[in-house]
């Protein structure tokens, strides 16, 4: 589906960012920036903008920037370091995935106890955040052509991603948010990594042959 797409429409507080190393790579070893709890804040009164089994989303500011703050929540399931594995492999999966478009931008992670969270760019139309799946239930985008562009870029995205050796694994209408850019358009960025792998470590599919 993705080739046919394709074919059809042609501080001193915070550790020092090591340059990414060559995709395809697993993603053990991959260095990310740590954050400073401090520069951290999360925009008051604002409620979750998405949610997911280890944690939610908000709207918050990184040294003033706007940004989206996943944090991850400790339950009886999900011990601190578990959660600090989770964090870490997404932030992984990002580093190995490099500089995209369609693909969020990662500030770093914050790893300390009680305050586990991932720091990505907030993407949206102004202050609202907006997933496909929003946008096709209050008809925020409503010509054809525009979601054609829309699907279009995402499977550039998501080819992106398969050639870097990564597939998503959790790809759905929530997953995948429209960003308001200068040419006023709304262009798709694929978000949530935590079920991303590698290629050379995916389940593979038992053979059709198998007798179940």
């Amino acid at each position: 589906m993705v080739s046919a797409s394709l074919q059809k429409n042609q501080g001193k507080k915070e550790k020092e960012v090591i340059e990414r190393p060559a995709a395809l790579k697993a993603t053990e070893g991959t260095t990310f920036k740590e954050l400073a709890p401090e520069n951290l804040v999360r925009d008051q009164g604002a409620r979750s903008i998405g949610s997911g089994t280890f944690g939610d989303c908000y709207p918050g500011k990184y040294r003033g920037i706007s940004v989206v703050i996943k944090e991850y929540k400790e339950k009886r399931d999900f011990s601190f370091s578990f959660l600090q594995r989770e964090a870490r492999h997404e932030a992984q999966v990002l580093q190995q995935l490099g500089d995209h478009l369609g693909i969020p931008l990662l500030f770093g992670v914050v790893l300390k106890k009680k305050l586990v969270s991932l720091v990505l760019k907030y993407y949206g139309d102004g202050g609202e955040s907006l997933a496909v799946y929003k946008a096709a239930k209050n008809s925020s985008v409503s010509e054809q052509k525009d979601w054609n562009r829309i699907l279009h870029n995402t499977a550039v995205a998501l080819d992106h991603i398969h050639k870097c050796g990564f597939t998503h694994n959790d790809l759905k209408c929530n997953n995948v948010v429209l960003e308001k850019r200068e040419d006023q358009l709304l262009h798709p960025v694929i978000v949530d990594f935590g079920k991303s792998v590698a290629f050379t470590k995916a389940k593979k599919w038992p053979s059709q042959n198998r007798r179940i």
